[in-house]
C-alpha cells in the first residue's frame, strides 16, 4: 500500500493517496481605503482558511466492499468538530482539519477514486502528541514546548468514584462531583470547555 493518512487516530487499509496539493498559507484579504490625496491605505489583513486537497485511491474486492467503504468513510471523515490529520509524507506535522461540505464518499468508491479537501482553521503545524498516563493516585507533570496547546483529558474509570480533580500550575482547576461508575469514559477538552461522560456532556 502507498502513502495514506491518519484521521481522527484512525486509518483505513482501503484508503490510499495518490497526490496531494499542498498550501502553505491561508489566503489574505487585503482591506484598503482609498485617501484621494495620499492613495490606498492599508485597513487591516483579513485571513481566510487552509485548504489541502487530497486525491485517493479506494481498493475493494467487489460493489458490495465498495459500498460498505463509502458507510465507512461517512463515519469516519464528516465530524461535526476541527480533528487530528496526519499525513504519511509529513508525520512530523499535526494539523487540525474538518472535512468540508462538498465531500462525497459515495462518488469516491463508484469510481474508486476522488477528492477529500480538508479545511484547516489553524494555521499554525503542531508537533508530536504526548500522552501521559493518569492514576488514582496524585501526580504531576510538566508538560514543556514552544508555544500554548489546546489539552484533552481521557479517563476511563475502573473503580466507583465520587469526584473527580483536576489542577494546573496556572491556577486552572476543575472539580466534578459526580457518581463515576466503573467502565465510565470521562472526556475534558479545553477547545470549548467540553466535559462529557459516556458521550454525553456534562456541562449542563
Amino acid at each position: 500500500m502507498g502513502q495514506s493518512l491518519t484521521f481522527r487516530g484512525l486509518r483505513k487499509d482501503y484508503l490510499m493517496v495518490t497526490h496531494r496539493r499542498r498550501t502553505y498559507w491561508a489566503p489574505r484579504n487585503l482591506v484598503l481605503t482609498e485617501k484621494r490625496k495620499t492613495g490606498s491605505k492599508l485597513r487591516r489583513v483579513k485571513r481566510g482558511v487552509r485548504v489541502e486537497e487530497v486525491s485517493v485511491e479506494v481498493s475493494a474486492d467487489s460493489t458490495s466492499e465498495l459500498r460498505k467503504h463509502a458507510e465507512d468513510l461517512s463515519s469516519w471523515l464528516l465530524t461535526e468538530n476541527v480533528e487530528e490529520l496526519i499525513f504519511d509524507d509529513e508525520r512530523d506535522r499535526r494539523y487540525m482539519a474538518i472535512v468540508d461540505g462538498s465531500f462525497n464518499p459515495d462518488e469516491i468508491v463508484t469510481h474508486g477514486y476522488g477528492m477529500i479537501r480538508f479545511i484547516i482553521p489553524e494555521s499554525a503545524k503542531r508537533g508530536q502528541t504526548k500522552q501521559q498516563p493518569i492514576t488514582t493516585e496524585v501526580t504531576s507533570h510538566v508538560i514543556t514546548g514552544q508555544t500554548e496547546t489546546p489539552w484533552k483529558v481521557r479517563v476511563n474509570f475502573t473503580v466507583p468514584q465520587s469526584r473527580f480533580t483536576l489542577e494546573s500550575s496556572n491556577g486552572l482547576y476543575i472539580l466534578l462531583n459526580y457518581n463515576f461508575i466503573a467502565g465510565d469514559m470521562l472526556e475534558i477538552d479545553y477547545v470549548g470547555r467540553k466535559v462529557y461522560l459516556n458521550g454525553n456532556d456534562l456541562r449542563s
